[in-house]
């Protein structure tokens, strides 16, 4: 509690002085704020593309089946790298691209529930294929390998 309070204290506080433009923030870091709330079936993407589009999704997942929980999982595995996905009770079914980097109980109306954050991964083959590379390397284009000397 004691981290979630600091965070609320230092944070957003720090959020609402860049958004007045105070303390050398400036006001156009956060001048415009889309946010959307659609009513349907989140297995309808014709109703809305959200894994392309959203960069933070929240699931009041408590009731939801397992195989509900698994529909959830396969398209939230398309969204973006670094995206934020808060589920309740239920963690998505998707350790390969999803980590929870937050589990808290929280009390609802309905009693006692676990609010799970959770981070999508870098895809595997990304970090593998750039496993020992220095950054200065991928900057130049090229990629060499570093052999030991004997």
């Amino acid at each position: 509690m004691k981290i979630r309070k600091k965070w609320e204290m230092e944070a957003v506080s720090a959020l609402v002085e860049a958004r007045k433009g105070g303390e050398g923030g400036e006001a156009s870091i956060m001048t415009t704020t889309q946010l959307e709330f659609l009513h349907g079936d989140f297995r309808d993407v014709s109703l809305c593309d959200w894994p392309s589009e959203a960069d933070i999704c929240v699931a009041n997942s408590t009731c939801f089946s397992p195989l509900l929980m698994r529909d959830l999982a396969e398209l939230a595995a398309g969204m973006k790298e670094g995206s934020v996905f808060v589920t309740l009770t239920r963690r998505l079914p998707s350790e390969e691209h999803w980590e929870v980097v937050d589990d808290t109980l929280m009390v609802m109306s309905w009693g006692g529930a676990t609010v799970y954050t959770q981070r999508k991964k870098t895809p595997p083959a990304f970090v593998n294929r750039f496993a020992g590379v220095k950054a200065t390397e991928l900057s130049r284009g090229r990629r060499r390998t570093t052999q030991k000397s004997e």
